[in-house]
């Protein structure tokens, strides 16, 4: 996948994409565009912690040391993971660092 623009991408042959949408403040509206490659690697790991109220936490991947943020919205289920609790999930870089995405307990 190539970068087109900041806030667009051009989309690999077969991919596809989840969007949603959701107001944070009054007169702001949160849009995250999801995307995955067919046969893309699933990982394991362990959730390190999860702030339930803030909405995020930490994975560390079972291959390596180096922690994934995760947020809610890309948890399977509802958002919610318990500190410790072995999960599935893929990996992705943002400009923030790696993070972990399609999460879903195990």
């Amino acid at each position: 996948m190539q970068r087109a623009a900041r806030g667009s991408a051009t989309l690999a042959p077969r991919q596809t994409v989840r969007s949603s949408s959701q107001a944070s403040y009054p007169g702001f509206l949160r849009t995250a565009v999801h995307s995955k490659f067919p046969g893309g690697t699933l990982q394991t790991g362990t959730v390190k912690w999860f702030n339930h109220e803030k909405g995020f936490g930490f994975i560390t991947p079972d291959d390596t040391g180096r922690d994934l943020f995760v947020h809610q919205s890309q948890v399977e289920g509802g958002g919610a993971l318990a500190d410790g609790a072995k999960v599935e999930f893929e990996s992705q870089e943002s400009d923030k660092g790696p993070r972990a995405i399609n999460v879903r307990t195990v």
